[in-house]
């Protein structure tokens, strides 16, 4: 089952992960980024949630977004 996700997670990406997570839609949001990714199954969440882990990046919030 695919859907719809806005993960937050701390700080403001720079060029070099804006490279790295090309396959989600970043913007600013006050001190944190929202990375938006757009129907997607679970395997997919869990494979950019372990980028994350593996860049050292701190998750503030997962939310899913079509329900």
């Amino acid at each position: 089952m695919r859907a719809d996700y806005e993960i937050y997670v701390k700080g403001h990406f720079g060029p070099e992960l804006g490279h790295a997570f090309s396959d989600l839609s970043p913007d600013r949001v006050g001190a944190s980024t929202r990375l938006r990714a757009a129907a997607i199954d679970q395997p997919t969440l869990h494979g950019i949630l372990g980028r994350l882990h593996n860049f050292g990046i701190e998750i503030d919030a997962i939310w899913r977004t079509d329900a």
